[in-house]
This record gives C-alpha cells, sequence and structure tokens, in this order.
C-alpha cells in the first residue's frame, strides 16, 4: 500500500476461485483484502446480477465486475443495475477480441491475395489509408501532449513523411477521454 500513496493510483485485490463451488470463499477473500487495503475488489468469473448481488451484499466497498458477457444479445448485468451494488467498473475482454478479429481478417486476406493490398489500402476510422496503425490516432497529437509533461517536442517522423493529416476528432487536447 505504501507504493500508491500520493499516487492517482489504487490496488485492486482478485480472487479467482471457482463461483459455483467457491463463492462464500472468494467473498472472504475479498472482505478481508478491502479490510487490508485493497480500494477495489473483483470476484472473478461473476457473471450474473444475481451472483454480483450475493458478492455486494458480502464484501464491503468498490467492485469490479469482471468479464461481462451477453448470450443472446442480452447483458447479463448493465451499468443501471451494478452501480448501486458498489460496482463501479465493468470488464470485458473487447479489445483482444477486437485485434485477434482485425488481425485474422488481414492476414487471411493478404496470404490468399499473396500481397499487402487489402490492409494497405484499409482505411482507419481517421479515413486514413497506409501501412501503419498511424492512421488510428494523430501521432503527432501526442507527441505535442507529451511535450507539455516533458518541456521537449519532436514531431512524428511519419506525419513528416507523409504529410499526415488528421480529423479534429482525434487530436488528444479534443479526446474526452483524456486523463
Amino acid at each position: 500500500m505504501d507504493a500508491l500513496k500520493d499516487t492517482d493510483c489504487i490496488l485492486i485485490a482478485r480472487t479467482n476461485g471457482d463461483v459455483e463451488t467457491m463463492m462464500d470463499q472468494c467473498c472472504e477473500r475479498m472482505r478481508r483484502a478491502h479490510e487490508l487495503g485493497a480500494e477495489m475488489t473483483t470476484v472473478v468469473r461473476t457473471r450474473t446480477l444475481e451472483q454480483a448481488r450475493y458478492v455486494a451484499e458480502r464484501v464491503p466497498g468498490w467492485k469490479m465486475f469482471p468479464d461481462v458477457t451477453a448470450p443472446d444479445g442480452k447483458p447479463e448485468a448493465t451499468v443501471e443495475e451494478l452501480y448501486p451494488l458498489g460496482y463501479q467498473i465493468m470488464t470485458t475482454h473487447y479489445t483482444l477480441k477486437a485485434a485477434m478479429d482485425g488481425m485474422l481478417e488481414h492476414g487471411y486476406r493478404n496470404v490468399a491475395e499473396q500481397n499487402v493490398t487489402y490492409t494497405y489500402n484499409k482505411k482507419g476510422p481517421s479515413g486514413l489509408a497506409g501501412f501503419s496503425a498511424a492512421a488510428y490516432f494523430d501521432p503527432d497529437g501526442y507527441m505535442k501532449m507529451e511535450a507539455e509533461y516533458t518541456g521537449h517536442y519532436e514531431e512524428y517522423i511519419l506525419s513528416k513523411l507523409y504529410n499526415e493529416t488528421y480529423p479534429d476528432v482525434f487530436p488528444p487536447s479534443k479526446n474526452k477521454f483524456r486523463f
């Protein structure tokens, strides 16, 4: 806990016990972790609102609902249902799945066509095509943001080489998720 003092970081305690056969043990572990100073807890493999309620009745403090799923197109628990129970974060592995989907899509096409034309010409959310991931964000904008903290600005080399321009939604200064 000392390492977290005077930082914006929190300790999230987790247990990987089987929620079907060890739920009481999982809750006891997380209750004790909270008593020892964990600011948030999670019982991994909690899937349903009923399980979330069970944990909430036994574990104080902030909780994280792990691995949100949506069988048959309906989430098993929603933010509106979980927040009042003390769940401050809901997670799922969508970025891993999306990354794998994209890599497989590009891999299959490039192998089938025996070239990289598909990948090179596929436009990212910025509307730019190209071989690099720079089409997915404004790298020079991030270099400028870094300079705000370091006092040193260095132009992103690909912006210079390809004279790329990015839509206004991409600069970090206009990014609503900037912390």
